[in-house]
């Protein structure tokens, strides 16, 4: 199986400078992988260097805690696709799975969707390491019902361990009544065989900043 066109490309390392995010997305191209996914300040560059490629500038928004106030995420994400990104993975808030706080979940995350709208592919982090497998499946249900097109599993961060397959079960589980979300698996996925069998257990993105170890295995 090609593998690359699941790979969100990804350099999230805070040193990062210019020169890097630019091979990154001349790798991006050369490799044909999904998309690069790059903190905010990077967004603009890598809009410039992937302009009319066809390949998509991710990035991510309130991270890794999830826990700005709604009004600033609501900011930073109309900031980021003014600037060029087409892709948006958020950081849920944290705080509202963990105390279960549904409703909560699925007003932030609603107003997020409706600020988007067409104009970026929506991601929500659940951060699964963090949570009981109840309140996974209810986050993901949650964050489905309110408009995410796509739920990830981890930050690659705040995570405690890899994400495994036994979390991706979880997360279809809460995606029963929406099989047209899709699935993200982040967080310590740095061998092609990994990246296969998440893929196989029903993933359709591979977040990871091991692209190049993923493809030449």
């Amino acid at each position: 199986m090609q593998i690359n066109s699941y790979i969100d490309h990804t350099l999230l390392n805070p040193l990062a400078c210019e020169e890097e995010i630019q091979k990154l997305c001349q790798e991006t191209i050369q490799y044909d992988f999904k998309a690069v996914c790059i903190h905010p300040k990077w967004v603009s560059s890598a809009s410039f260097y992937l302009r009319q490629t066809g390949y998509n500038v991710a990035t991510v928004a309130d991270f890794p805690f999830g826990a700005s106030p709604h009004l600033v995420r609501l900011k930073q994400i109309e900031h980021f696709i003014l600037e060029g990104a087409n892709e948006i993975d958020l950081v849920a808030p944290l705080d509202r799975i963990k105390a279960g706080d549904w409703s909560s979940l699925f007003q932030d995350i609603r107003a997020i969707k409706q600020l988007i709208g067409t104009r970026g592919f929506f991601k929500v982090i659940i951060e699964v390491s963090l949570f009981n497998e109840e309140q996974i499946i209810k986050a993901s249900e949650t964050c489905a019902q309110a408009g995410a097109q796509m739920i990830k599993t981890s930050t690659g961060i705040l995570n405690t361990r890899p994400t495994q397959i036994k979390d991706i079960e979880l997360i279809k589980e809460g995606l029963r009544d929406f099989p047209d979300i899709q699935i993200k698996a982040s967080a310590g996925i740095k061998t092609k065989q990994q990246a296969l069998e998440f893929i196989k257990a029903g993933v359709q993105r591979i977040g990871t900043s091991s692209a190049l170890n993923l493809i030449s295995d």
